[in-house]
C-alpha cells in the first residue's frame, strides 16, 4: 500500500469528521459545543440557522484548507516507487 495514499486519506478523513460528533450531540454540538467541529458548524449553518451563503463560504475554505494539506503531504512524502 501506498504510504503517501494512506497518510493523505487519514488526514482528509479528519479534517472531514461529522457524523460522529453529530450522533453524540444530536446535531447541536453538546454541552458548551464541547463536540462541534467545523463540518457540524457549516451543518448548524446551512440548516438550523439558514444561513446558506456562510455554510457554502466555510466549506469552500475547508475544501482550499483540505486541498493545501494534501498538496503538502505529497510535497513532502514521495509516491512509492511499487511499479516503476
Amino acid at each position: 500500500m501506498n504510504c503517501s495514499y494512506v497518510i493523505t486519506m487519514g488526514v482528509v478523513g479528519c479534517f472531514q469528521i461529522f457524523d460522529q460528533a453529530f450522533i453524540m450531540s444530536n446535531g447541536s454540538g453538546g454541552p458548551q459545543n464541547s463536540t462541534l467541529t467545523f463540518t457540524l458548524y457549516i451543518y448548524q449553518l446551512a440548516f438550523n440557522s439558514n444561513d446558506m451563503g456562510r455554510a457554502t463560504a466555510l466549506a469552500f475554505i475547508l475544501g482550499v484548507i483540505i486541498l493545501a494539506v494534501t498538496y503538502i503531504v505529497n510535497k513532502f512524502l514521495k509516491p512509492d516507487q511499487i511499479n516503476g
